[in-house]
């Protein structure tokens, strides 16, 4: 089916949003992770388009969007998401967000949890359920993610992202469009998020998704244990032999995984 493409403006600056699938049909919101753009999960919005009206955006800084404009932290890009859903007029959707996207769908969730019917929570960390990082341990992190020249950081970020060639050049191309001041602002607003409430729960179904080879499964293994510990009847499913970036990796496997999880949370009437 045929996206319709749309900029909605924001703090000065313009998102870019695509949509598919029938006006009379239930919303599904994909916000992808950092560095990366809307781009890779075209095919599973195509896919879901049928039974789904699917709203792809890019996220400031990234893809087809403007550029992060200061002050700028991991709320900006949750005002962000909320501006993309006034703008389509989405008063209740089901949320799919990956790795930093994951992040931003969470804090939407605890902030307006009535516009939340369900959630795909894709290889992320949770701030809420975890809480934030001694101070020092976030500079480290930064320090770790962003040394060296542009080039090198590319390339490091890229291979955490996926051991798959293609997949790596893939990432590393878009994070052309991020920069490197973009992406040191990315990496500090992920690391410094630091809203907690370890009761934080989703109303409706919830579903769990990584790759088995995901290069942050230590940090992500207490942040599953906690989300089930909070929705005992989460789906959870683990990819075998993918990485971070399973949707690229596997879109097939990935793509039918989360089509099952769709279909048995909101049957059709």
């Amino acid at each position: 089916m045929e996206a319709t493409a749309r900029t909605v403006l924001f703090r000065g600056s313009k998102l870019s949003c695509s949509v598919r699938g029938d006006a009379n049909a239930p919303w599904l919101v994909i916000t992808h992770g950092m560095a990366l753009d809307c781009s890779s999960f075209e095919g599973l919005a195509e896919r879901l388009s049928s039974r789904w009206r699917v709203l792809l955006w890019d996220m400031p800084g990234h893809g087809k969007s403007g550029p992060i404009l200061p002050p700028f932290d991991i709320h900006v890009c949750v005002d962000a998401l909320e501006a993309v859903l006034d703008a389509h007029g989405v008063d209740k959707a089901v949320l799919l967000g990956f790795s930093f996207g994951g992040v931003v769908s969470q804090l939407l969730a605890h902030r307006a949890p009535q516009r939340v019917e369900g959630l795909i929570a894709y290889g992320c960390l949770s701030p809420l359920l975890t809480g934030a990082q001694p101070l020092w341990v976030m500079w480290l992190g930064e320090w770790i993610m962003t040394r060296g020249d542009w080039e090198s950081v590319r390339w490091r970020f890229a291979k955490l992202c996926s051991a798959e060639p293609d997949v790596q050049r893939g990432v590393y191309d878009t994070m052309g469009t991020l920069g490197p001041d973009g992406f040191r602002l990315m990496t500090r607003a992920l690391l410094r998020a630091r809203t907690h409430d370890p009761g934080f729960r989703v109303s409706g179904p919830l579903m769990w998704i990584q790759g088995e080879r995901d290069s942050n499964a230590a940090s992500l293994k207490p942040v599953e244990a906690a989300l089930r510990r909070n929705h005992p009847s989460i789906t959870s499913v683990i990819l075998p032999g993918a990485g971070h970036c399973a949707h690229q990796e596997m879109p097939d496997t990935f793509d039918r995984a989360v089509i099952a999880f769709l279909d048995d949370a909101f049957p059709r009437s």
